[in-house]
């Protein structure tokens, strides 16, 4: 089998950068030829395989399977040539070009994690704007901070009919589907949630979704990306928290307030702090931002563009998590906030122009 190396070790490095962290510290692929078609895959065994695939591949000699070593191959293939030929000889993966030669050890696999899982026809397909990918990456800034607070459980994002939701039970960041869904038609039938290291190796691969495919019966889920990539993940078991209750239909009161000022408000904030975690009380009677830690007092006059009714109650939370928000907001920004006894210890919802919705819970103060 005769392939551009170009191509080759492309794919190759793109699959050497999926995250090991699960306890069996796998680092091989599999090299799978048949007719004119090479298929890579590689998988950490726990939560997904990626394969990838070249096409109108020529001289293939026999088709064969090999399961190698990873970090080897895509090691040898920046040293080869324009064009590269691998086959099967004497129980190794020979590999040459021009004139280096390469005798490789492989194993048989017949039998590897995923490889041989077939979809079935009646598989529902969702096809998504490339857009999508930059959108669904917000949400791992919630779920996937190194925090011993965190919960195993809420280390995944969850799919429910055109809702993409994300929490790490402080803050929760909510996705309409439906501007992201090519031609409008389809939406998540079933409910489902995968890994969110799927969604990191996306990010550190940089690739975008094209469609996720599922089926109500079977474990798996796959989803399509540009270059030929495609992720085969498999569904968490634990149905993921009901996190509808958490919104309020009605609010008490909203006000709207530039994004990008508000965030260099809160990086100030965080520059004059030298505690880990600090508190910011936001008074909208007083239109302040005020920080409160045992060295420093400081406050910062902020400016409404709109308040609608009047809210009396002055809201404290964690300024981390604001900012991870406004990272994230476009434009201005509008709070929705809740009144009626303990209206201040009520989520804050805050939202942009574009389809997010994010929560933030306040945090008591004595």
């Amino acid at each position: 089998m005769e392939i551009n190396t170009k191509v080759l070790r492309d794919k190759m490095e793109k699959l050497s950068k999926v995250k090991y962290g699960n306890k069996y510290e796998i680092n091989h692929a599999v090299l799978d030829a048949t007719g004119s078609v090479l298929r890579i895959y590689n998988s950490d065994t726990d939560n997904y395989c990626v394969r990838t695939e070249l096409d109108g591949l020529i001289n293939n000699d026999e088709d064969f399977k090999a399961k190698v070593d990873l970090k080897k191959l895509s090691k040898l293939i920046k040293n080869f040539g324009e064009s590269t030929h691998i086959y099967i000889d004497d129980d190794k993966l020979i590999l040459s070009s021009e004139n280096r030669v390469f005798k490789m050890n492989y194993e048989k696999a017949n039998k590897y994690p995923l490889l041989d899982y077939q979809f079935k026809d009646d598989l529902k397909e969702i096809e998504l704007e490339k857009c999508f990918t930059n959108e669904l990456f917000k949400h791992i800034k919630f779920v996937a901070k190194k925090s011993k607070d965190n919960r195993n459980i809420l280390q995944r994002i969850g799919f429910k009919e055109d809702i993409v939701v994300a929490t790490d039970s402080y803050r929760l960041i909510k996705t309409n589907l439906i501007p992201y869904i090519r031609n409008g038609n389809n939406f998540i039938e079933n409910e489902f949630s995968i890994n969110v290291e799927v969604v990191k190796f996306i990010q550190s691969i940089k690739e975008n979704i094209l469609s996720i495919q599922y089926n109500e019966n079977d474990e798996n889920v796959r989803i399509n990306l540009t270059n030929n990539i495609v992720i085969l993940s498999k569904k968490v078991d634990d149905n993921y928290p009901d996190t509808e209750r958490l919104i309020p239909s009605t609010f008490a009161a909203k006000v709207v307030i530039d994004s990008n000022k508000m965030l260099n408000y809160h990086k100030e904030l965080n520059d004059l702090s030298s505690e880990k975690q600090w508190i910011v009380d936001l008074d909208l009677k007083q239109n302040t931002l005020c920080l409160d830690n045992p060295t420093i007092d400081y406050s910062i006059s902020i400016e409404n563009d709109l308040m609608e009714n009047s809210f009396n109650d002055t809201i404290s939370y964690d300024c981390k998590y604001m900012i991870d928000i406004l990272e994230n907001l476009i434009g201005d920004m509008s709070i929705n906030l809740q009144g009626g006894v303990n209206g201040k210890l009520k989520p804050m919802i805050i939202k942009d122009g574009g389809s997010s919705e994010y929560i933030l819970l306040p945090v008591r103060r004595y």
